[in-house]
């Protein structure tokens, strides 16, 4: 049986993207800029400096921003960019 994704930490980086960490090793970064035309609820990504308030909740099962959007870790998962261990400080699984 496969376990859901889980966000391990967070990180905001400089340009106002998020580094994703995830309990499996995996790593992802994500610029939600680009996700604001998912619909009227997501318009406010198109801000960077809102963008980056997210917050890990439910357990690391999803994000959260202030005015109530989150976003699923499985679906962070899919779309967020793959970011080798190496630059994240953290130890990829094999």
């Amino acid at each position: 049986m496969n376990e859901l994704p889980r966000i391990k930490s967070l990180t905001v980086l400089p340009d106002g993207a998020v580094l994703l960490v995830f309990f499996s090793g995996e790593s992802r970064r994500i610029d939600f800029t680009r996700y604001a035309k998912l619909g009227p609820v997501f318009a406010g990504l198109r801000d960077p400096a809102y963008a980056s308030r997210c917050r890990k909740v439910d357990y690391g099962y999803a994000l959260r921003w202030p005015n109530g959007e989150d976003m699923a870790a499985g679906a962070l998962l899919k779309m967020g960019k793959a970011v080798p261990a190496k630059n994240t400080g953290t130890v990829s699984r094999l």
